[in-house]
């Protein structure tokens, strides 16, 4: 007797030696296979990722933080592409569970019409995020979004344009690949 959806045992072999082989790494990865189509799969690593970190953005190749020039009041601060000018921005990541808090200069981010901003006032609305690693390009590459897969995307690449908030583009190729701007790397600081 076939499982729904998969066409045949060597559907279910093959789903059965990739969750072996995820679990023979004993990361904190698990799965998702989705019935409809045997042949997707989709790992998914949450990280635990709590200390200070720079954020840089692969298809820049250039770091992140809040702009250069900003006003002095307690307004949300833009988090933009920084250029290089020899000073390195600094985020602070504190992870509890499947969500991080991720801060800069002082600043929780959080999604504010769509862009991502340091929100400096106790009383605004902050968010949690989603850090999930992914195999594309090599070591330390992430992707971060909220619970609606509406994640960071560098639109742009001139220097100080501010980061969106935009739905994460996928294929459906084992592994899944990402929008180059949505990819971010994260190193400790």
């Amino acid at each position: 007797m076939l499982v729904s959806g998969f066409k045949s045992s060597l559907d279910i072999y093959y789903a059965q030696s990739v969750y072996k082989t995820i679990r023979s790494l004993r990361l904190e990865t698990a799965p998702l296979i989705y019935p409809s189509q045997p042949h997707i799969f989709k790992t998914q690593t949450i990280m635990t990722l709590n200390g200070r970190f720079t954020i840089k953005g692969t298809s820049a190749q250039k770091l992140i933080g809040r702009a250069y020039i900003q006003d002095e009041s307690l307004n949300p601060k833009e988090i933009v592409l920084r250029s290089d000018n020899g000073q390195t921005p600094v985020f602070d990541l504190k992870t509890s569970g499947d969500r991080t808090e991720i801060k800069i200069d002082g600043g929780r981010t959080a999604n504010i019409h769509n862009k991502l901003f340091a929100v400096l006032a106790p009383e605004e609305p902050t968010q949690t995020w989603k850090i999930e690693e992914i195999s594309q390009g090599g070591g330390r590459k992430y992707i971060i979004m909220n619970d609606d897969h509406q994640g960071w995307t560098l639109s742009e690449e001139a220097p100080e344009s501010q980061i969106d908030i935009r739905p994460i583009v996928s294929t459906k190729s084992i592994p899944p690949q990402h929008l180059p701007g949505q990819v971010w790397e994260i190193t400790p600081a």
